[in-house]
């Protein structure tokens, strides 16, 4: 069976080994070789976070006139060569991420043609669909590079693998019975207050050595979820009169700080491998120091905040020892649970 977690010290020799691959069906032979006890979407997912980094630390190197100069010679290439991979290989060249060369050609194209800065929603639509770039050869060499360049795909691609993980997960929960919900910005607020009432401000943003107070609590419930329950499936009501019906409702909202959610609110807690767990987050990635530590911060402790101790999966693996917050309430695995145990609110519900 293909290893999915690993040690800091085994993290560390898969990333010095691919501090000179570059993202082609090659370089991945060659991880799947070098390291065959794992498996090749645990290697390609590290490969795309350590390649990222790489870029990250380069991009101080690129810039405006280091661009230009980019563009001026992706555009003579294109015009003598129309037919070569061009923007592949001034990418190989620059020791530039294909899929970020080509955001960044686009854009300067679009500057050029248009006479100001394209939005990033602008760029990001062309990019997952290429046909909609004004320019025929462009858009071309844009299309070329989730075809030559696998451990990149489209940015459409990205997103659907992220959905299916999701329906994974979906699917599991059904087959166990379990009801859940996926919470609205309005669901989120509505609850969180709630539960600031419940506990008391304070009280609440503690976290607390163990997740032995939230045995037998249930999720509060308001009453008029835009969102309800029908044999495990999410079903939308018509927009109840909560006062955030609009986009500037919303905005509010994501402003206070309730833009993120967890993918599954389950609406009865479990046990799992002996903690309470109360939401799962979905993550079709590998969890990293620096990801994991991102998502700590920004994702799972204010999921901890407002519901309670949950479950994050990582379906591609993690760093073992970043399982270390089991009992402050965040627990990790890299596959559904198979000793789920349902807790009951009342001896009726047993």
């Amino acid at each position: 069976m293909s290893k999915m977690k690993l040690t800091r010290a085994e993290y560390r020799v898969l990333a010095k080994f691919m501090e000179q691959l570059r993202p082609t069906r090659q370089c991945m032979k060659m991880l799947k070789d070098r390291f065959p006890d794992h498996s090749q979407s645990t290697l390609l997912s590290i490969f795309s976070l350590e390649y990222q980094k790489r870029m990250k630390r380069s991009l101080v190197k690129h810039h405006a006139d280091v661009i230009e100069d980019y563009y001026q010679r992706y555009r003579s290439e294109a015009s003598e060569h129309p037919s070569d991979p061009v923007l592949l290989e001034l990418a190989n060249e620059v020791d530039l991420s294909p899929s970020l060369l080509a955001r960044l050609l686009l854009e300067r194209f679009l500057e050029e043609h248009q006479g100001s800065v394209s939005s990033k929603q602008v760029v990001n639509s062309m990019l997952r669909e290429p046909s909609l770039i004004p320019d025929v050869q462009l858009a071309k060499h844009v299309e070329q590079i989730p075809k030559l360049f696998p451990a990149f795909p489209k940015l459409c691609i990205i997103s659907t693998i992220g959905q299916e993980h999701e329906e994974i997960l979906r699917e599991k929960l059904r087959e166990k019975n379990l009801s859940f919900v996926v919470l609205t910005l309005a669901e989120t607020a509505a609850r969180t207050v709630l539960k600031l009432s419940k506990f008391g401000a304070q009280g609440s943003l503690r976290r607390p050595r163990t997740a032995d107070k939230w045995i037998g609590n249930k999720l509060p419930n308001t009453g008029d979820s835009p969102l309800i329950l029908i044999n495990g499936d999410v079903k939308r009501r018509s927009a109840p009169h909560d006062g955030v019906n609009s986009p500037a409702d919303e905005n509010q909202l994501r402003a206070k700080g309730y833009d993120k959610t967890p993918d599954i609110i389950l609406e009865v807690p479990v046990a799992v491998e002996g903690h309470i767990v109360h939401w799962i987050e979905s993550k079709a990635s590998f969890g990293d120091e620096q990801s994991h530590h991102t998502y700590l911060n920004e994702q799972f402790w204010s999921y901890w905040n407002r519901f309670g101790p949950g479950l994050v999966i990582y379906w591609y693996g993690f760093i073992a020892e970043l399982d270390c917050q089991r009992d402050r309430g965040i627990l990790l695995k890299d596959c559904f649970p198979s000793d789920i145990v349902t807790l009951c609110h009342s001896p009726d519900q047993c």
